[in-house]
């Protein structure tokens, strides 16, 4: 946060770049960034939002309209068994064939895992808001932790992602591969299928979507500090990270 200034915060910068800027600090907000540091001004985030906007930012970021999502959040990694691997996935970006900032007001994604007999193995999890909507991009910023050890999962059990808008209902789903068959840190790219949600994946019917973002795969140092290498078909010892 620069020093405050007679035109208040982004002075000197366009419209659209000040709008922007004010979305990614109510997003920043909404995820627990910390709204009462100061500058050498002695003013907050909120203050200079307030000028800015002659009230309009001290409304967006005021009590009482920052707050968490009613459903459940992400969860934070889970406690780790000895030799045992777990998947992280950041969330980065989502791409659109079209512009969709104006159709999805209140996007959200929904997180589930599932067996290969469709029964879902974890609670849900959920991404709240995205850090910033610019075009055809919506970028989120979060990190998905699954909760069960990949060791524990059934082969063909699968996560899927699903995007869903608070006021106009579920868009499309993405589908996330986390048996040990398919498992592999590195970058993904996803293609998002139109509804209905078929968890026996037999009428994948692609959607406008994409989504990309990072696979993380760590292995727990097993018991007496030893790290357990491969021996898992689809996991490369070269990409898991010892944790």
């Amino acid at each position: 946060m620069g020093e405050a200034g007679g035109e208040g915060m982004g002075g000197g910068m366009s419209p659209e770049t000040k709008e922007t800027l004010f979305r990614l600090i109510g997003a920043l907000a909404q995820k627990g960034a910390n709204l009462t540091l100061k500058n050498k001004g002695n003013q907050t985030v909120v203050d200079l939002m307030a000028q800015s906007r002659q009230g309009g930012g001290a409304k967006l970021m005021g009590p009482g309209q920052v707050k968490m999502s009613a459903d459940r959040a992400l969860f934070p990694p889970p406690s780790r068994l000895p030799g045992c691997s777990y998947v992280s996935f950041f969330v980065e970006k989502l791409a659109m064939a079209e512009t969709y900032s104006e159709k999805l007001t209140a996007p959200f994604f929904r997180i589930n895992i599932y067996s290969s007999k469709q029964q879902q193995v974890e609670r849900t999890q959920v991404m709240t808001y995205p850090a910033l909507q610019r075009g055809r991009s919506m970028w989120w910023g979060w990190t998905w932790h699954m909760q069960t050890p990949v060791e524990h999962l059934s082969p063909g059990s699968f996560a899927v992602l699903e995007l869903v808008d608070r006021t106009k209902g579920p868009q499309a789903w993405a589908l996330l591969h986390v048996d040990d068959s398919y498992v592999d840190s590195g970058s993904q790219t996803l293609e998002m299928y139109r509804y209905p949600l078929d968890l026996k994946l037999q009428r994948l019917e692609p959607a406008d979507f994409f989504l990309t973002g990072d696979m993380w795969v760590t292995r727990a140092s097993g018991v007496g500090g030893e790290r357990k290498e491969g021996g898992r078909a689809g996991v490369s010892p070269l990409k898991i990270q010892a944790a």
